[in-house]
């Protein structure tokens, strides 16, 4: 074991810890704790999951600071045709479009509104292309917002986060102390700080953000819900929560420079939609950890409004078993978990039940019968069995492209009970399958293809 391969110190303290990185103190006093610098600690993932809903990432609407501006007596309220475009942009970030909304935004001419509300406009701008993977041109709104309305610490928060997934740390560092100056008590700029100086630790400067990539695999996926699964078209859970224990093989694949051709690796999630909260990720004790930053890096390619951070990072052996021609898929990591799936397949070979689905690595999954799903704790204690419940295959073919151009279901994902109109548009423009009835918003509904057409 290398010394960029140290096990996770389990002694930790994570305040102090968290105090040390963002008074960014000498980074080499703390080689003991790569790892956790690596992978971060459980308490700065709270805190970074808690950058979703801090004010800083609020949307021109109702409450916020441009709504609010209308009755304000130092800000002209904005003309009919602003509101109208505004409140349609609002529509379609709150739905997830944000191609949608950036066209509505754009569409404001910004001579028309007053300094405040014009720093309001170009602030959401500026979170529409963050969510659209584009920082480069997002910290180019965001500073100009900034220069309307000088003295905004959440600009200069926003502008750190951009910095960041931009790598330009030093700038990002420059942003945070400004912003302390100006209000020293702010708790989401520890927060930044902390994850600032994480991308400070080697390797991740050698494994740049927002890279392009490209992954071909497969990868399987059980659950407690039934089947089908109502998370996959747009449904709460069944039972009103989701364990997922997922794998995945990645036979050909890149991020950046970074190769990953046969990168295994296994994932545990308490909430399936909830990417970056309760992920815990079990890789090969092969996999370099310039593999593992890059799958970090695609996975924080879903969704950069957030920070991800997988929980809980474990190096155990992998077994990964398919023969060809073999409809059965078995996965196990002695003493910790067991999967085993099999194809339904008719006659001919064909799926039984191919659908449209809400996945991160794919529009198209396959039901398959569950075999086995048993997950257990280190200490040897039977976490879960879900067996002979809910499985699924995916066959991966994804690049970064399609999340940057909106081409996947799970982007518009909002959990409004059924396929919502954007998906059912992709579904039609990507001509992708469909099973003749899905599971409703409860579990005793049923929503029939034709009812949503």
């Amino acid at each position: 074991m290398n010394s960029h391969e140290a096990a996770a110190p389990t002694n930790l303290e994570h305040t102090s810890l968290l105090d040390r990185l963002s008074a960014r103190m000498d980074l080499g006093t703390l080689s003991t704790d790569l790892t956790a610098l690596l992978y971060f600690s459980k308490r700065i993932v709270r805190l970074a999951a808690a950058l979703m809903s801090a004010a800083f990432w609020a949307i021109p609407g109702a409450g916020s600071p441009m709504a609010a501006g209308r009755g304000d007596p130092q800000s002209a309220p904005p003309p009919p045709e602003a509101a109208f475009h505004l409140d349609r942009a609002v529509v379609g970030f709150k739905h997830k479009d944000y191609w949608e909304a950036l066209r509505e935004l754009r569409q404001i001419p910004l001579a028309s509104v007053s300094p405040k509300s014009r720093a309001d406009i170009l602030r959401f701008e500026g979170k529409l292309l963050l969510a659209m993977a584009e920082p480069t041109q997002a910290l180019a709104k965001i500073k100009e917002a900034a220069q309307q309305a000088p003295g905004n610490t959440s600009d200069l928060i926003q502008q750190a986060w951009a910095e960041l997934l931009s790598g330009d740390l030093n700038n990002a560092r420059n942003s945070i102390r400004t912003a302390r100056h100006q209000s020293p008590n702010n708790p989401e700029l520890r927060t930044i700080a902390a994850l600032i100086e994480r991308e400070a630790v080697f390797p991740r400067p050698e494994v740049p953000m927002f890279q392009d990539w490209h992954l071909k695999g497969q990868g399987l996926e059980c659950c407690p819900c039934k089947v089908p699964c109502p998370c996959r078209s747009n449904a709460p859970p069944t039972q009103g929560h989701c364990e997922t224990a997922a794998a995945f093989r990645i036979d050909q694949g890149h991020y950046g420079e970074v190769r990953l051709d046969g990168f295994v690796y296994v994932t545990l999630n308490g909430v399936m939609d909830r990417l970056g909260s309760s992920v815990t990720l079990f890789v090969d004790r092969s996999a370099s950890d310039a593999q593992v930053v890059a799958l970090e890096r695609i996975y924080q390619a879903f969704n950069s409004l957030q920070p991800f951070v997988f929980l809980v990072v474990e190096r155990a052996p992998i077994s990964f078993m398919h023969l060809p021609q073999s409809p059965t898929y078995e996965v196990e990591i002695p003493g910790r978990i067991h999967l085993k799936v099999q194809r339904q397949l008719d006659a001919q070979g064909r799926p039984l039940m191919r659908t449209a689905a809400i996945d991160y690595f794919s529009n198209i999954i396959e039901y398959a019968e569950n075999l086995a799903d048993e997950v257990w704790d280190e200490d040897g204690r039977l976490r879960w069995d879900f067996s002979h419940r809910q499985a699924n295959l995916r066959f991966i073919d994804l690049k970064a492209r399609d999340y940057q151009s909106g081409m996947m279901l799970d982007q518009f994902a909002d959990r409004s009970g059924f396929f919502n109109s954007k998906h059912l548009e992709l579904i039609r423009v990507l001509n992708l399958p469909m099973l003749s009835s899905y599971p409703g918003p409860n579990s005793e509904d049923t929503r029939r293809l034709t009812d949503a057409q």
